[in-house]
């Protein structure tokens, strides 16, 4: 300390101090609670996660059976597919035998009027010709039929895929769904936001350390100076005691008044004090 600081100097110094450290004290806590709120908040966001989490899980869980009924379809499908192509194959080899003959309706219709034609005909021979003839159009009939039915399998199987398609379908856009619904892109996000959060709170800590590192270092120094004001104050002034009136005789006073003698300044007031005693 400088020597030549008077009490007063020391004393405003020390006044001085005491703000600083009221200061250092309101900016520690500051940063203190700060520090404290980025941690609920981090917290906070911390549960969002686990929830997002939790929903992603339930969400894997869903797609994997959706996924499951539209591979099912998908693979029934292919199955199909190779059935038709088999058909088709079939159909095509009978419509080139049977190429260019009646089809299935007229064949009927021919075969009825021939036996229409049978029932009325009374010559043999005539007879005989129509009966040939019902028994060559009801072998073509017999292979149109064969046909009719390949071509109606045909039709079914294409029916049936297009429904199988379009339940596979069905299931995809519902993957789909599910997916952007799930949106991993808020984890994502969220993420983001716990590594920017945790930044800040050691930001605030460090704020914190060193608010109390300053804060400290005022409180020892304001310490110092006061135990140095309280070296250097002035003592107390001892206080004066009364001043004592000097003690004269007032026999001798009253003799000087009887016999004219002259009376000084003490002499009056003695006796003048002595005249109020009681």
């Amino acid at each position: 300390m400088d020597a030549t600081l008077t009490y007063p100097q020391v004393k405003e110094e020390v006044n001085h101090l005491k703000q600083a450290v009221k200061s250092a004290a309101s900016a520690k806590e500051q940063w203190f609670q700060k520090k404290e709120d980025l941690k609920q908040e981090i917290k906070k966001v911390a549960q969002e996660i686990q929830g997002l989490q939790s929903q992603q899980n339930s969400d894997s869980s869903q797609v994997k059976q959706i996924k499951k009924q539209r591979d099912l379809y998908n693979s029934e499908v292919k199955k199909l597919i190779q059935s038709i192509k088999d058909v088709k194959h079939e159909r095509k080899k009978m419509q080139e035998k049977y190429g260019g003959k009646l089809a299935a309706n007229n064949l009927l219709k021919s075969i009825n009027e021939l036996e229409a034609k049978v029932e009325v005909e009374t010559n043999f021979t005539k007879e005989k010709k129509f009966m040939d003839q019902i028994k060559k159009l009801k072998k073509q009939y017999n292979e149109q039929a064969e046909l009719q039915s390949v071509l109606q399998k045909e039709k079914e199987l294409s029916q049936k895929i297009a429904e199988m398609k379009k339940k596979a379908d069905e299931f995809h856009q519902k993957l789909l769904d599910v997916t952007e619904q799930s949106r991993p892109v808020r984890f994502f996000e969220k993420m983001k936001q716990i590594v920017k959060l945790k930044k800040e709170q050691e930001e605030a800590f460090q704020k914190f350390i060193d608010e109390k590192k300053a804060f400290l270092q005022l409180q020892s120094i304001l310490k110092i100076k006061q135990e140095t004001l309280d070296k250097i104050r002035p003592a107390a002034k001892p206080k004066t005691a009364p001043k004592k009136m000097p003690q004269i005789n007032t026999e001798e006073v009253e003799n000087k008044i009887r016999n004219g003698g002259r009376l000084t300044t003490e002499d009056l007031l003695a006796f003048q004090g002595a005249s109020h005693e009681p």
